[in-house]
């Protein structure tokens, strides 16, 4: 064979992957916000009823790491000074909760533990490496900043704690923000509520909602209700999902609501 093709074909390859190195290449800025963790070791993260979505934020700003593992909220700090596409978990703090999610906490923070790079693998999504260049932990943007302005109306209640609404043949429940008067309103299943909505304008909008009003009525089946209204109790945040929907989130960043526009 001829040499100088040979040659040839070995640099075309080699520009090839520098190509495709540099394409999927990731500085620190690309991995500020939170993210859902959705594989270990390449195999999709399978997640136990009544647990946390495992995830994880980046702070750039602030230099820290935080998150869910599946049970326990999780932090450390985030080296701020290292070389693009390095990270580690060193120190990770976790609160000492026991409940559902364990099996699945164990894997997460014993893949997290070996991560050594990070490197884009598709719009919104990262991968984890160990030292040997294995796909450790898999990540997905977990949603994206919308304004108030954006929230302000009527949402339809889709799911509650990670479990989607049973199917009713009357009124779904919905939830109704209305920012210019900071109040709330809407219905839980069986009654009616109304309260007080209140708005943090800083640096990241929050919001947060005292205990609202309701009637009185009683229905056969008030599960549903109650669990709309323990999640309302605990919002701090929110944030558009990548399928378009809206989440609610509490201040140790558990998803609690999910909604789409009424």
């Amino acid at each position: 064979m001829n040499k100088s093709f040979i040659i040839s074909a070995c640099m075309a390859l080699s520009l090839f992957s520098s190509c495709r190195t540099t394409k999927n290449a990731a500085s620190i800025a690309d991995i500020e916000g939170e993210w859902n963790i959705t594989s270990i070791n390449n195999q999709p993260l399978s997640i136990e009823k009544g647990a946390t979505q495992p995830f994880i934020g980046f702070d750039t700003e602030a230099g820290r790491i935080y998150g869910n593992s599946g049970c326990n909220r999780i932090m450390s700090s985030l080296d701020l000074k290292a070389k693009p596409g390095e990270i580690t978990f060193k120190q990770m703090a976790s609160t000492m909760m026991a409940g559902p999610g364990m099996e699945t906490e164990k894997e997460v923070l014993a893949a997290l533990s070996q991560a050594k790079t990070y490197r884009k693998s598709g719009k919104d999504e990262i991968v984890l490496y160990d030292g040997n260049k294995k796909a450790v932990v898999g990540l997905e943007k977990r949603c994206y900043p919308m304004t108030t302005d954006e929230l302000q109306g009527e949402w339809t209640v889709v799911k509650v704690f990670g479990e989607p609404l049973p199917e009713t043949a009357g009124e779904k429940p919905f939830i109704a923000f209305d920012f210019t008067e900071k109040k709330i309103n809407g219905y839980s299943g069986c009654n009616r509520f109304m309260g007080k909505l209140n708005i943090n304008e800083g640096e990241k909008v929050s919001i947060s909602i005292p205990p609202v009003a309701a009637t009185r009525m009683a229905c056969p089946n008030m599960e549903v209700e109650n669990n709309i209204l323990s999640a309302l109790s605990g919002v701090k945040t929110f944030g558009k999902l990548k399928n378009k929907r809206v989440a609610l989130f509490t201040a140790g960043g558990a998803q609690v609501l999910e909604l789409t526009q009424k």
